[in-house]
């Protein structure tokens, strides 16, 4: 049976998605292990809030999302747009799996995106994710996974994920580093346990 997730990561203005923006959304359609599509959208909200250590992280200039990033209500056509690609929607409602690392933080500012643009979240996207977090967790816990704790920074380091200049801390380079991680624990669990290390 063919498996289509959409892994998501999101850069944000700060931790609250009720006061703190959202600057960009990267997306990955990922099928069987094979990255099928893959689009990253820039979001200029008409008040852009972000905080000073937000913006460190991930560097995005608040001056250029302004001119360009797209409104609310635009960032949501364009999103669909490119579901329709690879998913049955609007054809069959709440239809697409979302799956990333502490994805519920990413999945409540997407909410935030539908809710500015008056659009409905749930008309799209399924209730059911994937969390490579919860994964991590689970097989440290199971005894399958030698790694302290749940951060992406060290499971990307631990499975030899890498990244391109600049390519850390960006939606669209962290929901790819994410996917590879999630083909990289279904390869894991599909060893012979006496090789799994």
């Amino acid at each position: 049976m063919t498996t289509r997730l959409l892994f998501i990561d999101t850069e944000t203005g700060g931790l609250d998605p009720f006061a703190c923006s959202l600057l960009s959304l990267g997306l990955i359609v990922w099928e069987d292990g094979k990255i099928r599509g893959k689009t990253e959208i820039f979001i200029a909200e008409p008040e852009i809030v972000a905080d000073a250590e937000s913006r460190i992280i991930h560097g995005i200039d608040v001056v250029w999302l302004k001119s360009h990033g797209l409104a609310p209500a635009v960032a949501v056509q364009r999103l669909e747009t490119f579901l329709a690609l690879y998913f049955d929607v609007p054809v069959v409602p709440a239809s697409v799996p979302l799956a990333g690392h502490n994805v519920g933080f990413d999945i409540s500012f997407l909410r935030r995106l539908y809710r500015l643009a008056g659009s409905d979240y749930g008309r799209i996207f399924s209730h059911r994710t994937i969390d490579t977090a919860g994964i991590l967790r689970f097989l440290s816990i199971a005894g399958v996974l030698q790694l302290d704790g749940a951060g992406s920074s060290a499971a990307f380091e631990h499975f030899g994920i890498t990244f391109g200049e600049h390519a850390r801390h960006s939606a669209m380079g962290d929901a790819h580093a994410t996917a590879m991680l999630f083909t990289k624990l279904i390869e894991l669990v599909r060893q012979p346990v006496e090789i799994r290390g």
